[in-house]
């Protein structure tokens, strides 16, 4: 899950996350994910385990401090793609991750 508290239209909740120690995935109060600050320019992750291939274009909720946000794990690629267009090692691994993701919605869903 990517984005920047500067440039997101999501900034105003992204900024919120470096005051929120965990977020929940999808009402799991059971599992909470905690942030990571990424180290640059406001980014923060999280990271949702165990996402199987022709899963990756599901959207999920993730729940903090009242707020909601719907993301699907190829955001990160998406952003990517259209804000990093410059580093091009990074862009091939995204296009390949969604041609991977491609692949094997069609062979298993």
């Amino acid at each position: 899950i990517y984005g920047n508290a500067e440039s997101s239209p999501l900034s105003l909740t992204l900024e919120h996350l470096k005051s929120i120690p965990t977020v929940i995935l999808d009402g799991d109060t059971a599992n909470p994910l905690t942030p990571v600050d990424a180290g640059a320019n406001y980014y923060y992750y999280v990271t949702i385990p165990d996402i199987k291939a022709p899963y990756l274009g599901l959207t999920h909720t993730l729940s903090f401090d009242g707020h909601e946000i719907y993301v699907s794990p190829l955001t990160y690629v998406y952003n990517v793609l259209n804000e990093h267009s410059d580093m091009v090692a990074l862009c091939n691994v995204c296009k390949a991750l969604y041609l991977y993701y491609v692949a094997a919605a069609a062979m298993f869903l």
